[in-house]
């Protein structure tokens, strides 16, 4: 059903896929749907299959029979992040359900679509539902909660508005294969959160440090140096503007969200 311009679609089922593509008559596809909460992915194995490896499978099949192009969307978390600094000829190796899952969809669509680009990516973004790590940042500064960051854990994330300009170029070219889209900063979660409060005009000194073996309360196993390498995306999408997260958080958008002062 239709609503607002939106389509409720189970990638998961073949039936409503071959549905909607028949409706819809797409020239391409970009598969931003998974299940990205890694500790549920823990505890629901089954379903983190069915949405992140069986769903990209899915699709991929119906773009080798149409040519329909298929931009999958995967995530540095496939890298075991020993070191750090991944490029697109990296061999993976995922230590949680969630990395598994994202892999297995990955080879999926690459064995099986003609037509195709996996991208690899982590990004950040304000979600109006209050999830991601961004929003729990500022949820926190609001609040005047201490907030912990992992300096252990390391990665250069996207802006999503520039992960979905991105999406789209890749979309437009003929591009096959994997393509790394993440931000130029390289940054442990720690000095993220140090990034936003300083820019956000609140004093840092609330971000305290932190290492993720002290987090017994995570089930999955986090890779720790998720980094990835840039330097094809910036070739390829050398007209499109990675923005800093000093850049990002200048723009109005987050003016709510600024330390009031008085």
């Amino acid at each position: 059903m239709r609503v607002s311009g939106l389509i409720g679609l189970d990638i998961s089922n073949m039936n409503q896929i071959l549905q909607t593509v028949e409706s819809l008559k797409p020239d391409c596809v970009i598969n931003c749907a998974a299940i990205t909460d890694v500790d549920e992915c823990e505890r629901q194995p089954k379903k983190a299959e069915l949405v992140n490896s069986i769903g990209p499978k899915n699709l991929a099949e119906i773009s080798a029979d149409t040519n329909i192009r298929l931009i999958q969307v995967s995530t540095d978390a496939i890298f075991d992040g020993k070191h750090g600094s991944y490029s697109e000829d990296s061999s993976p190796n995922p230590i949680n359900t969630y990395a598994k899952t994202k892999l297995e969809g990955e080879r999926f669509v690459s064995s099986i679509a003609e037509n195709y680009a996996i991208v690899r990516t982590n990004f950040y973004g304000l979600n109006p539902n209050g999830k991601g790590l961004l929003n729990w940042i500022l949820k926190s500064l609001a609040e005047k909660r201490e907030i912990t960051g992992f300096e252990d854990v390391v990665f250069n994330p996207l802006w999503a508005a520039d992960l979905a300009e991105c999406l789209l170029g890749v979309a437009q070219m003929s591009y096959i294969g994997i393509l790394n889209c993440s931000g130029n900063q390289i940054l442990s979660k720690y000095e993220f959160a140090k990034a936003v409060a300083t820019n956000l005009g609140y004093n840092n000194s609330i971000i305290k440090r932190s290492s993720s073996y002290q987090a017994p309360s995570l089930i999955a196993r986090r890779p720790k140096k998720t980094y990835l390498d840039n330097t094809r995306m910036r070739e390829l999408l050398k007209n499109t503007k990675i923005h800093t997260i000093e850049e990002v958080l200048r723009d109005p958008s987050f003016d709510i969200y600024r330390r009031k002062t008085t």
